[in-house]
Parts: structure tokens; sequence; C-alpha cells
């Protein structure tokens, strides 16, 4: 196997590294950064557009996206407007200012790429360019196939990419734990209703610890406890989406840490963003809300806690392992 320092992906994520690192330092000599260049160019090639809309073209969240576009309104570069076809919405639009740092911003991105093309005649640029679109139309198969659920003795210490699982467990009270596997654990969160793909509703997620990675693939009744038991509500791969104000990745631990943590889920029931944001509601410090994400894949018709109830382990419900336990039945 290739060294590490010499794989595919590590020289991908190093070259963005340091290509984002000289950007970052050229764009600070005209006043913008890597977030606010990013924003103008988006709305230049289309147009006025919600924070919502703006923030899935230029891949951070609608919340990133609000205190940026704040951020470019107060420097002039943008005005913000009432959307004429929803009373709700306010789009964001370029000003000429905003135009002025743009072009500024395209003449520093290209002196840098031609820097870093250096030595590389006009085949080698365009077989480099075919083969990195070859790179993203490989890696954008892999993330739209649909997931397949891990079969019953899979170990999540073998799996690369991090998971996260959701459960319906009956306890003391029923609720839905979601879990996320960050750094050999799962942090989780007991949602008493369960997640919601209505970006309006907010769901009270309850900051219970971690748990041992084990605890992902527990599935049927508790022992000779009646009434009580779990399933595997859903499961799949996960990707963070947690940004600084200047559009840095904040890793996960760290997020948490902070207090406000957004995902990308790829399962089988949920998909999109979500958010998880410390709420201390009640002055209770592990009070959470979970909101999910005005995505593509927010859907405020479905309600998957009610018509998806079974495992996608086993296609059983809840109901149904409990009956296990229960006397008589």
């Amino acid at each position: 196997m290739q060294p590490t320092d010499r794989q595919p992906g590590y020289l991908l994520k190093r070259a963005q590294n340091e290509l984002r690192t000289a950007m970052e330092r050229r764009m600070a000599d005209v006043g913008l950064t890597m977030s606010r260049y990013a924003a103008l160019a988006a709305l230049d090639d289309h147009g006025a557009l919600s924070n919502a809309a703006l923030a899935r073209k230029c891949f951070v969240t609608p919340q990133t996206m609000t205190r940026l576009v704040r951020d470019l309104d107060d420097h002039g570069l943008v005005t913000r407007e009432p959307n004429p076809s929803s009373a709700r919405e306010v789009l964001a639009r370029i000003e000429p200012d905003g135009a002025a740092a743009l072009a500024a911003g395209h003449a520093i991105a290209g002196e840098v790429q031609d820097r870093m093309l250096a030595g590389l005649d006009g085949d080698d640029r365009a077989r480099l360019e075919s083969l990195l679109d070859r790179v993203i139309v490989n890696l954008a198969a892999d993330t739209a196939r649909a997931p397949s659920a891990p079969p019953a003795d899979a170990t999540w210490s073998s799996i690369e990419r991090p998971r996260f699982v959701i459960q319906e467990h009956a306890a003391t009270a029923r609720h839905f734990d979601v879990r996320l596997e960050v750094d050999g654990v799962l942090a989780s969160w007991a949602v008493p209703k369960g997640p919601s793909t209505d970006p309006r509703k907010r769901r009270l997620a309850v900051h219970v610890g971690d748990h041992d990675l084990t605890h992902a693939e527990v599935e049927g009744p508790s022992g000779d406890r009646p009434g009580r038991g779990v399933i595997v509500w859903d499961t799949g791969h996960y990707r963070n989406l947690t940004t600084d104000d200047d559009g840095m990745e904040v890793d996960v631990a760290t997020a948490i840490a902070r207090g406000h943590v957004t995902v990308w889920l790829e399962g089988h029931k949920v998909r999109g963003g979500w958010a998880l944001t410390r709420a201390r509601l009640g002055g209770d410090h592990d009070n959470w809300l979970l909101v999910k994400v005005d995505d593509e894949h927010a859907d405020a018709g479905r309600d998957p806690v009610s018509t998806q109830p079974e495992s996608v382990r086993t296609g059983r419900t809840l109901d149904e392992v409990v009956a296990d336990t229960t006397p008589g039945t």
C-alpha cells in the first residue's frame, strides 16, 4: 500500500489546503475572505438569491450565510431586498462596489492558479482538468448512491467514513436517540419526538453524553424487562458541514463543545443537512435543539417518524420488538 502522503486523496487535500492558504493571503489584500469571494461570485453568476439558495451555492449552512450576507451588506458590497414572490424571504443582490471587489478577487485567483500550474503546458493542464472531472464524477456518484444498511454483525470499528445512527427506544418514556460517530465514540442526544423534516419545527434534543460504538448495533428487547426495547430506525454515513464565520471547517468534536454542529446525513429515511444547537432551555446546559436545514431534502409534508416506523435492519417496528418482552403476548 502507498504511504499515506502519496495517496491521491491526501495529495488532493494538501493541494486544496495550499491553494486556499495562498488565496486567503492574497484576498486579504483587497479586503476579501474566501467566503465573501464565493458569495459575491455566486450572486454575480446567478443574480439575486435568498440566503438559503446562496448557502447551497457556496456549500455552507444557511445560518453561516445569513451572517455572511449581513457582513457584505455592512460593507456596501450587497444590498438586501424583499422577495416579491415570497414575503418571508429576503434576496441579496450584488452592488457596484461588490462587483469591483469581485473583479479584484478574480484577478488574484487567476494569478494564484497560474502559479499553482507553473511548469504545465496546455496539454498537461487539459489532462489535469479531465482527471479532476473524473474524480468529481466518481465521488458524486458514490454520494448519490442509496445507502445500504450494514449487516447485523457489522462492527463500526471497520468503517472508515463517520456514521450516524438513529434508534427508537422504549424506556421509561419512548424517544429517539440520535448518535454521531466522533473520535471513536458516539456523541448522543435523546429526541423525544424524533427528527422532523420540516425546517420550521424545532425538536428538543437532550445531550446525554458519549456512548461506546457498540451502542450503534443494539436492536431488540431489553432483556427480561417488560415493555423495553430498541430498534435501529435509521443509519448511514454523515459529513461535517460546520464552519466558522470565515467559512473554515470546524471539526465535529470542537463544534459540539462550542454548542453548535451541522451535519449532512446520508440515511435511508433522513437525508440532507441537520443542525444541533445548545439552547439551554429551562436553564439546562444539556438541552439542545435539532432542526432540519432548509435544503432540497427539507419537506414539511413528510413525517417519517409516523410513516416509516420500521427498523432499517430487520423491518420490525418497536412495538413488535417490545411485544417480545410483554408477558402473555
